[in-house]
C-alpha cells in the first residue's frame, strides 16, 4: 500500500510541475516568439509576439559608471532597480496596441523601491498590495482598490516605483524571468536602459539618473516607467544570469521559501504520514 501511495506522490509531483508559475513567450523569432541580439553599441530584436512581426535595429544600451551620476551609452556597467516586488505581467503575446519596443517585452514589473534587505524583512501582508486588472501596456498597468494604485501614483505618493517592460538580453535570462511570476519577494533587476533619438520618448533613457551604486534615482512623480534590456536578476537565495550557469541560478520549478528540494520532501512526508490527497489528478487552476 506504501508503495503505490508513494508512486502515486511521484506521479502526481509530475502533473503538478507545470502548474507553478506563469507562462510566458518562447525565445525565437521563427516560431511566435521573441529573438535578441544583444550587444552594447547596437542590439536587434526580432518579436513575433503581435499580429505583424516587429524588427528593431541598433538599439544602443544607457549604461552607468560607478561613482558617476550621469547614464550613458558610452557606460559599459549596467544599472540596478531594487525593491519589493508587488506585481508582474507575463507575456505570451501582445494585442495589436503595442508596437515598437514595446513589443519585444517578455515581463512587466512593478517594484517598490528600497534597499534589498528591507524587502527581504519585510512580513506577508506588510507590503503593498495591487489589485491588478490588466496590463496590455508594459508601462501602464491598470490597477484598483489595492494599497497601491499604481496607475495612480504622483508626486504625492509616499512610496517610490519602478514599473518596468523588460526585454530579456539572452534566452537564459528570458527563461529565468518566470521567476518574477511570484509576487511579495524583494528583487534586484539588472540591466541596461535604451537610447532614444528623441528626448523624453516614453520608456527610453532621457533624464534618469543613477545612485553612486548604479540604481536608477526615481523622479518627483515618484515612479520611472522604462524599458530594460535584462542582463541578471537577484533573488532571495538565488538567481538569473546571462549564460545560465551561477552556481545558484534559479529553474523553472523552484518553489518559493521551500525551494524544489524542501517542497518535495515536504509532499513526500505528507505522503508517508498517510496524508496523500484522494485525487490521483490535480489540474493547473484555468
Amino acid at each position: 500500500m506504501r508503495r503505490g501511495a508513494f508512486a502515486l506522490a511521484l506521479f502526481s509531483l509530475m502533473l503538478l510541475a507545470g502548474c507553478f508559475g506563469p507562462t510566458t513567450a518562447s525565445w525565437g523569432a521563427d516560431n511566435g516568439g521573441v529573438e535578441v541580439d544583444f550587444d552594447r553599441a547596437s542590439t536587434s530584436i526580432t518579436s513575433n509576439l503581435g499580429p505583424t512581426v516587429q524588427n528593431l535595429d541598433d538599439l544602443q544600451a544607457v549604461g552607468c559608471s560607478p561613482g558617476e551620476e550621469e547614464m550613458g551609452t558610452n557606460k559599459s556597467m549596467p544599472v540596478k532597480f531594487t525593491g519589493y516586488l508587488a506585481a508582474s505581467q507575463m507575456y505570451a503575446a501582445h494585442d495589436a496596441s503595442v508596437t515598437g519596443i514595446g513589443a519585444a517585452v517578455t515581463s512587466s514589473v512593478a517594484i517598490q523601491s528600497m534597499s534589498f534587505n528591507q524587502a527581504s524583512e519585510m512580513l506577508e501582508g506588510e507590503g503593498a498590495r495591487v489589485d491588478l486588472k490588466e496590463w496590455n501596456d508594459p508601462l501602464n498597468p491598470q490597477t484598483g482598490a489595492g494599497t497601491v494604485d499604481l496607475d495612480e501614483i504622483d508626486a504625492d505618493e509616499e512610496s517610490r516605483w519602478y514599473i518596468l517592460g523588460l526585454i530579456p538580453s539572452t534566452e537564459s535570462v528570458h527563461d529565468g524571468m518566470l521567476s518574477l511570476g511570484e509576487w511579495h519577494q524583494p528583487v534586484s533587476v539588472e540591466g541596461y536602459l535604451v537610447a532614444s533619438n528623441a528626448s523624453n520618448a516614453y520608456g527610453y533613457h532621457s533624464s534618469q539618473t543613477v545612485a553612486d551604486d548604479c540604481t536608477v534615482l526615481i523622479g518627483n512623480q515618484n515612479r520611472e516607467q522604462l524599458f530594460v534590456m535584462v542582463t541578471s536578476i537577484n533573488l532571495e537565495g538565488a538567481s538569473v544570469s546571462s549564460s545560465g550557469d551561477a552556481d545558484d541560478e534559479w529553474v523553472h520549478g523552484d518553489v518559493p521559501i521551500l525551494g524544489r528540494t524542501g517542497f518535495v520532501l515536504m509532499f513526500l512526508s505528507s505522503v508517508l504520514a498517510g496524508q496523500l490527497p484522494r485525487s490521483p489528478s490535480p489540474r493547473c487552476s484555468s
